[in-house]
């Protein structure tokens, strides 16, 4: 039996124990309040939640959170939508709804034709990026509607054919900067019936299921929340210097967060938001592919 040393301080103490009540001890420990349990790693584990309880509950209170005021722009985006009875912005119009507020994203410009594809792709300077965009076409990656690194006109046309024939009828691509940078994470809104809307912040990319590796707040975000979250995830370090990369600038990714974390704040009609991956080109966030859902 593991057990604690008694003091005149009221010090939380956990039992592990192979016999139940019949046993005098595990009696007494359990009718003066001391949890019991079957097993050392459940009686640890339990010791580990009221630490992280007590951490929660030792916090200086914040100061109050100010949202920002909307922007007609983004205000305009979210109402073309719902006339048109979408459930999803397209990305390009997610994107530009989200650098209203100063989330970084990639210079980029949507094309109907393949030569006007062709006169972005110059004006924005190979490197770039071809998808299909559209709001009723969610997953591009696994559908065939996604191409990167073209680095040349030919390229471009090849890549806005390939899209027409997977979608089957016509629809705009999305000519993007490629975003260099090797280390990729996600952030986003999740809501929830019970808590609201909630910022999530993790390893992104191909990892992104294989890891789960998220950490989660409920918006808005204060600067101490977002610095937690950034601390929470397993991956913290890939944020250091490390392989030759840069160390990412912190403060970077924490007004990233705080901002992210008030857009569905200032426009409730925002259900969800999905920005993965986040690419850390040099030290600085860039959501390189968006979706919004509206609720």
């Amino acid at each position: 039996m593991v057990g604690g040393v008694a003091s005149a301080d009221p010090l939380p103490m956990t039992v592990s124990a192979f016999f139940d009540r019949e046993d005098y001890y595990t009696e007494a420990y359990e009718d003066n309040g001391v949890p019991v349990y079957d097993s050392p790693e459940k009686a640890a584990r339990a010791m580990c939640t009221l630490a992280a309880y007590k951490k929660i509950i030792d916090r200086a209170p914040d100061s109050s959170i100010s949202l920002p005021e909307l922007h007609p722009k983004a205000v305009q985006i979210i109402k073309n939508a719902q006339r048109n009875n979408q459930k999803t912005l397209d990305e390009h119009a997610a994107k530009i709804l989200l650098s209203c507020y100063g989330i970084p994203v990639p210079d980029e410009m949507i094309a109907y034709e393949a030569l006007e594809a062709v006169a972005v792709a110059g004006k924005i300077g190979f490197p770039v990026a071809v998808k299909a965009c559209d709001p009723e076409i969610l997953h591009k990656t696994e559908q065939g509607m996604v191409f990167l690194c073209i680095a040349n006109a030919e390229g471009v046309i090849q890549a806005y054919q390939d899209i027409q024939n997977a979608t089957g009828r016509p629809v705009p691509v999305l000519v993007s900067q490629m975003i260099s940078g090797k280390r990729e994470f996600l952030a986003g809104i999740t809501h929830d019936a019970q808590f609201g809307h909630c910022v999530a912040f993790g390893i992104g990319g191909i990892f992104t299921e294989a890891l789960n590796d998220v950490t989660y707040r409920l918006a808005p975000l204060s600067r101490r929340d977002a610095d937690e979250m950034i601390s929470d995830i397993k991956a913290s370090k890939l944020l250091g210097s490390c392989r030759g990369m840069p160390e990412v600038n912190i403060s970077l990714i924490v007004n990233f967060l705080i901002r992210l974390s008030r857009i569905p704040l200032i426009h409730p009609e925002i259900l969800e938001i999905d920005l993965n991956p986040l690419i850390i080109s040099g030290a600085t966030p860039v959501a390189v592919d968006a979706l919004i859902i509206l609720g």
